[in-house]
């Protein structure tokens, strides 16, 4: 049975999907086709199905490969999933965590929301209305957790009661993704245990859009079509195949955004979110050992 040996787990909007595409050119690193397989998060929708199950649907063609593993940003965020990973991939597992400016990050989250059509308030209408949301199910807590999400110590931290410091690899997506991508890129290898390896950097993933009709969307993935998405769990039995065709549907259905659509973060709100992450940002320092005073308010203020 072949399982991971490494994760990432997050964050969500911090380039993971860019992470998902240089990983994979190694010869020596697997992944599944799907990012965020969701096997430790969903409640219990996919892990009711077993370890067995998850290996099968997607490891089950991993040939030669030394690392092994996959990328799920629900993963950091949920506070129950530490605990499942430990017991069900052991302590010896290696965990990625790629990290971005969270109140950039934020923003970030909640344009693809708009995007999307999941999100009908502005911003700063959305994060009063946050703690509410959150509160409804597991569900609204993914999708609105914009400033929750961006508390990156305190999820950590739960982390850090299963497994050691050292066996987490920290990347800052402004400071060693963007500007020392290559450094950085080796320096995982060594951590993973592989030899380095020559990536192609320059990709650019999730380029912003939104989809070009609502209800192509929707039937994708509203609750209220779950109705007409049903039969296929009949015809193609393969989860993972039924993602591919979903995502292969979206990409068709995509219509990229023009700059005179795409908006800022008021300076207020701005000033207000780094003032609220303040904190958390001090304690992941000594987590992480980075330097983040890039993400704090006294930095921008100068």
């Amino acid at each position: 049975m072949n399982l991971p040996n490494f994760l990432c787990v997050g964050a969500q909007k911090s380039g993971t999907t860019t992470l998902q595409e240089i990983l994979i050119q190694h010869p020596n690193i697997y992944l599944p086709k799907r990012k965020e397989t969701h096997f430790f998060d969903n409640g219990d929708i996919h892990y009711a199905k077993g370890i067995s199950w998850y290996s099968s649907e997607y490891f089950s063609a991993v040939k030669h490969e030394q690392a092994i593993g996959e990328i799920s940003t629900n993963y950091m965020f949920l506070d129950y999933v530490p605990k499942r990973i430990y017991e069900e991939l052991g302590p010896d597992i290696k965990l990625i965590f790629i990290l971005r400016d969270p109140t950039k990050r934020a923003y970030s989250q909640f344009m693809m929301n708009k995007q999307n059509f999941f999100e009908t308030e502005t911003f700063e209408t959305a994060l009063e209305l946050e703690n509410k949301r959150i509160l409804k199910d597991e569900y609204h807590k993914k999708i609105f957790g914009y400033a929750t999400r961006g508390l990156y110590a305190e999820q950590i931290k739960r982390f850090l009661e299963y497994f050691p410091r050292e066996q987490m690899f920290f990347i800052i997506f402004e400071t060693d993704f963007l500007d020392n991508k290559e450094q950085t890129m080796q320096e995982l290898c060594h951590f993973l245990e592989l030899s380095p390896y020559d990536f192609q950097l320059d990709i650019k993933k999730n380029i912003m859009s939104r989809p070009g009709y609502k209800w192509v969307h929707d039937i994708l993935y509203s609750p209220t079509w779950a109705w007409i998405r049903r039969p296929f769990k009949f015809f193609i039995d393969s989860e993972q195949k039924r993602e591919w065709i979903k995502f292969k549907i979206r990409g068709l259905n995509k219509k990229k955004i023009t700059s005179k659509e795409s908006t800022s973060i008021k300076r207020e709100t701005y000033v207000s979110l780094q003032k609220y992450f303040l904190n958390d940002i001090q304690l992941l320092e000594e987590i992480t050992h980075k330097d983040l005073s890039h993400w704090t308010y006294q930095e921008k203020e100068k």
